[in-house]
């Protein structure tokens, strides 16, 4: 559908949410001035919607507040054994807290860097310890199991806890090296059998078996195994989630210190011992840096990180992904007087849930709290990618204030995107020159709850229908920009 303003002139708020097809429930938003210390527009404003991936900026906000800009992860090799003659005359542990950001190159540092700690050998065990962050196969359980974008979390996570399929006539299906990350131990995927029982149904859907020769509990050092269907053929490749990241990324390490001529038996799970001394470390990227990308990419991982490491910081415990969300919960509610936030709930720190809500005025009152709180100096609408929407919405432009000549709205916002549910939160510059600060939802309650029961996602015409929606909600958003930078 063609934009409003493209066929006549302006419309005010309620004529565009009916033009575009939504009840006027189904559409919320607010807008704040700052400098008149105003709200100037609203629509259902109080009303809860599905923040989807909006869901990053109470998150990336709380971090920010708690953890401060210049935070940073480490991984480190520990041992409490003594190295005598380029031997570790003991147990070697592989210890995360969270780096969610970790990658193949820069675990490969860290492994060279026991050569820096003069190892040439290691006598005892290899284990690794991800007790430091709660750990889980999934990020949302109703979600399919095969959605890179759901994988499982921990302490010790890589490469965004993905590994590449990769199909082809002659070879098959197999795990492949990508990024510089090898392939562990035990990664299996093999095709189903005309009519075996197990096998998922006909189509390109994976589907998760387990982990393969240990008891799930203990996740010992063993990889994970896939069945593909029965009809699986041709050329290809697919990223899949990591169901259990810390033997995932102990394994790639293993692999990693064996072709530097270490030999090293497979990972088990420990907690290192208390008088372990650091052997090698590796840092993360400043929080400010990571936050950036997260906005901008809007990674699910690296949010549920985030997350947990903000309340891990606030209450001095190793919290449930649930648990977590409902700390920055009660932050925000604690802390921002004004508003009622009796219906805000994050189900998790990322906003893959069907569950979390949010109201246009908390979100915008949020983002208001960080524009103005500017930590240790910090300008958060610059964190935000730029939406120029005369060209593509993941294009970046220059900093907030500084208005082109383009005739586009300069918008620094958060979307989140879910099928029937779409949210954009941020700041755009009005007419005036004034900075506003803003958010809107559109929410289709009823049509999202059926998608999810009835699970259409391997459905092409429900599919097309949704991303149809999700078109009529992003023209929306836009028309009310241009009607906003209008107005003021």
């Amino acid at each position: 559908m063609p934009r409003a303003h493209a066929q006549q002139g302006p419309l005010d708020a309620d004529a565009l949410i009916a033009r575009y097809g939504f009840r006027p429930d189904q559409v919320g938003f607010a807008v704040f001035d700052p400098q008149a210390n105003a709200w100037i527009e609203t629509h259902m404003p109080d009303q809860p919607f599905l923040p989807a991936s909006v869901s990053k900026v109470p998150t990336t906000v709380a971090a920010l507040e708690m953890l401060g800009p210049t935070f940073r992860w480490q991984t480190r090799f520990v041992s409490a054994a003594p190295v005598v003659d380029g031997v570790l005359k003991g147990d070697l542990y592989l210890v995360g807290d969270g780096d969610p950001t970790l990658d193949g190159p820069t675990l490969a540092r860290l492994v060279r860097g026991l050569e820096g700690a003069g190892i040439r050998a290691v006598q005892g065990n290899f284990y690794y310890d991800d007790t430091l962050v709660a750990t889980g196969p999934v990020i949302e359980a109703t979600q399919p199991d095969d959605l890179a974008y759901n994988p499982g979390y921990g302490a010790l996570s890589l490469d965004f806890n993905r590994a590449l399929l990769s199909w082809d006539p002659k070879a098959g299906p197999r795990f492949i090296e990508a990024g510089g990350t090898p392939v562990g131990e035990g990664q299996r995927v093999r095709v189903a059998r005309p009519g075996d029982p197990d096998a998922p149904p006909p189509g390109l859907r994976p589907h998760f078996e387990g982990v393969q020769g240990v008891v799930p509990a203990s996740l010992a050092g063993a990889g994970e195994a896939w069945v593909l269907p029965s009809s699986w053929k041709g050329t290809g490749s697919l990223w899949l989630p990591v169901k259990h990241p810390g033997a995932y990324t102990a394994n790639a390490a293993r692999v990693m210190i064996q072709r530097r001529g270490i030999a090293l038996g497979s990972p088990r799970p420990a907690a290192a011992p208390p008088q372990a001394r650091i052997l090698a470390v590796i840092e993360s990227a400043p929080l400010y840096d990571v936050v950036a990308k997260v906005l901008k990419t809007s990674n699910n991982l690296v949010a549920e990180m985030i997350g947990l490491a903000t309340t891990r910081r606030l209450t001095g415990q190793v919290l449930p992904l649930a648990e977590s969300a409902a700390v920055v919960n009660r932050l925000f509610a604690g802390s921002l007087a004004g508003v009622d936030w009796s219906s805000f709930r994050l189900a998790n720190h990322s906003g893959l849930s069907p569950e979390s809500r949010a109201t246009p005025r908390q979100i915008a009152t949020i983002l208001d709290y960080a524009q103005r709180h500017a930590f240790h100096g910090l300008d958060y609408a610059a964190l935000l990618p730029r939406r120029p929407w005369h060209n593509s919405d993941d294009d970046e432009g220059p900093a907030p204030g500084s208005v082109g000549t383009t005739g586009q709205v300069p918008v620094w916002a958060k979307t989140g995107t879910v099928y029937y549910g779409r949210g954009l939160a941020g700041f755009l510059v009005a007419g005036s020159g004034r900075l506003l600060t803003f958010a809107i939802f559109v929410s289709d309650f009823d049509k999202r709850e059926a998608f999810d029961r009835l699970n259409r996602h391997d459905s092409a015409a429900d599919v097309r229908a949704a991303r149809a929606w999700l078109g009529r909600a992003r023209a929306l958003e836009r028309d009310l920009a241009d009607l906003w930078r209008a107005r003021h």
